[in-house]
C-alpha cells in the first residue's frame, strides 16, 4: 500500500460516524460491485443484476424509513442511555430500625419534576443497603436541561408523601425527606410491624 492511498482510506473510515453513514457506504460498495458485474454480463444476466440494484436501493430506503419512524436516534448513532439515582435512607426523626426499602410506592403517584417536565417514575429497591434506585429513561433525560434541578414527589401505598431534595443530573446519590409530619410516618410504619 502506498502512503498516498492510506490517508484517503483513513478519511473515508473517519467520515463514517453513524449507522446511517455505514448503511450508505455499504450500499455504495454493493452497488459498485453490481455495476461492475453488469458491465461484463450477458443480456439475460443484466436484467437480474439491474433488479438486484433496485432491490438493494429499495431495501436501504425501507431500513432508513423504519429506523426514522421507530428508532430515530439510531440514525444519528446516539445510544440510548439512562441515568440512575440512588435514593438513600437515614431520615432524621424516624426510628433507626426503620428500613426505608420496606416502603411500597404508589407508582401512579410518584413523579419526577424538572422545569416543564413531569413524568411518572418507578422506584426499585437498591441491591445494596437500604434505599431505592430511580432509573431516568433517555426520552426523559433528553428533555431535561443539564442545569435544571430535578425534584421527586413520591407517595407510598399508605398515602404518605415523600420528597427528595432537588438535585442536578450529575448527582447520583440523594436523600429522601418525609412530606408528612414524622409522627404520622412513625405511626403508620410502626403499625405495619405489629
Amino acid at each position: 500500500m502506498s502512503d498516498s492511498v492510506t490517508p484517503g482510506r483513513l478519511s473515508v473510515i473517519q467520515a463514517i460516524q453513524t449507522p446511517l453513514g455505514f448503511l450508505v457506504l455499504a450500499t455504495l460498495i454493493l452497488e459498485g460491485f453490481l455495476v461492475f458485474l453488469l458491465q461484463g454480463a450477458q443480456v439475460e444476466d443484466r436484467r437480474i443484476l439491474t433488479y438486484g440494484i433496485l432491490v438493494t436501493l429499495i431495501g436501504l430506503l425501507a431500513v432508513v424509513v423504519l429506523l426514522a419512524v421507530w428508532q430515530p436516534e439510531a440514525l444519528g448513532g446516539i445510544r440510548r442511555s439512562e441515568h440512575t439515582v440512588l435514593i438513600g435512607g437515614g431520615v432524621k426523626g424516624v426510628p433507626s430500625d426503620f428500613d426505608i426499602s420496606s416502603i411500597d410506592w404508589s407508582e401512579p403517584d410518584c413523579f419526577l419534576i424538572a422545569g416543564v417536565v413531569r413524568e411518572t417514575v418507578q422506584l426499585v429497591p437498591a441491591r445494596v443497603g437500604a434505599g431505592f434506585r430511580l432509573r431516568i429513561p433517555s426520552h426523559v433525560l433528553r428533555r431535561i436541561p443539564a442545569d435544571e434541578p430535578i425534584r421527586l414527589e413520591l407517595k407510598d401505598s399508605k398515602g404518605l408523601r415523600w420528597k427528595v431534595s432537588p438535585f442536578l443530573l450529575f448527582e447520583n446519590v440523594v436523600s429522601i425527606v418525609p412530606g408528612e409530619p414524622l409522627e404520622m410516618i412513625v405511626e403508620h410504619y410502626s403499625k405495619a410491624d405489629e
